[in-house]
């Protein structure tokens, strides 16, 4: 039989104001990246605040970008911090993009699949779950579902009402024209040897299928175009 752990007490106002203190110095440490200086001001502030949703997430965040110790160790100690994060703030979608970063570097691709959509469905713009979420489909060789997944996105936002812009130069007796019309430009970057000319090709033919009725323009950034359908 589990047995839920009692719920902790508020922290008073001194302790509180101890643990954002040490959270806010931790942050400009991190932004600075001096992780390893961060990292004491996070766990501080843990000391005065264990429930700190914030301090656990910039704590794990620390951790995965301070070279100065074991990166294994740093992983699981970021794991288990961000864990705690959306354990105390389940509406956190940060923390689970991160979590779900970590834990497909250890493996545990179904798990970081889990934290990866809930991700998306708390922040549906949020650009690094779906990064993260296309690597987890393409380790689980499901690189179909995360193309899909992506084309439904950027569809739906083409669905969405557009801002309107008014033309500034205008006889006083004409109406504001607007700018009803839909186009989107498309970049790849294909640099190196990683990818080649039949990739490009390829990713332009779906464009073109799933943009039939939005007027669109291609373009490919490479070192070496050879190959690449011109002209399109």
């Amino acid at each position: 039989m589990k047995v839920a752990a009692p719920l902790q007490p508020p922290p008073s106002p001194e302790i509180a104001a101890n643990a954002k203190w040490h959270n806010r110095l931790g942050s400009l440490l991190s932004a600075s990246k001096k992780y390893a200086d961060a990292i004491a001001h996070f766990e501080q502030a843990l000391v005065h605040a264990p429930r700190y949703a914030a301090a656990h997430f910039n704590l794990g965040s620390a951790l995965v970008f301070d070279k100065g110790a074991s990166m294994s160790h740093h992983i699981q100690r970021a794991v288990d911090h961000f864990r705690q994060a959306v354990d105390i703030q389940p509406h956190f979608p940060d923390a689970h993009v991160n979590l779900a970063a970590q834990l497909y570097a250890q493996g545990h691709f179904a798990d970081a699949l889990r934290h990866a959509t809930t991700a998306i469905s708390q922040d549906p713009d949020n650009i690094h779950a779906y990064y993260n979420l296309n690597t987890i489909y393409r380790a689980l060789g499901q690189q179909d579902v995360a193309v899909e997944l992506c084309w439904k996105r950027i569809l739906s936002a083409l669905l969405q009402p557009t801002t309107s812009r008014l033309v500034l130069s205008r006889p006083h007796d004409q109406q504001p024209e607007v700018v009803t019309h839909v186009h989107i430009t498309v970049v790849c970057v294909k640099w190196g040897v990683k990818y080649g000319a039949d990739y490009v090709n390829k990713l332009y033919r779906g464009v073109a299928r799933h943009l039939k009725s939005v007027p669109f323009t291609f373009c490919c950034l490479t070192d070496d175009p050879a190959g690449i359908a011109q002209g399109k």
